[in-house]
């Protein structure tokens, strides 16, 4: 029987800084900010659990939702990018992460 485990959300930069190269995004922006106010009190109820509950909030990750939603938009991040971020998350190295929302910003 499991005795523990993780639960990744995925949020966006968009739920926690203003961002103005989306102007009339508000529903998803404040979709992505209700993520990170759930995983915060999900890991509270998680605790006795031993369940770690962690949000993620990248910055532009080069998807198709990003080439529609924003082709003038440099992505600094791939999915393989999250990806690696996302496995230390759920791996032992990450168990000291629960309720902390991820902001990742990229300048490449």
């Amino acid at each position: 029987k499991q005795q523990q485990g993780i639960i990744i959300n995925m949020s966006s930069l968009s739920g926690v800084k203003g961002v103005e190269k989306f102007p009339g995004l508000s529903a998803y922006n404040v979709s992505k900010a209700g993520v990170a106010g759930l995983t915060e009190i999900l890991a509270v109820e998680g605790k006795p659990y031993n369940i770690r509950v962690c949000a993620v909030s990248p910055g532009a990750v080069d998807t198709v939702m990003l080439r529609q939603a924003a082709p003038h938009l440099k992505a600094g991040m791939t999915p393989d990018d999250m990806a690696e971020i996302l496995l230390f998350l759920a791996d032992d190295s990450g168990r000291m992460l629960s309720g902390s929302n991820i902001e990742i910003f990229s300048n490449m």
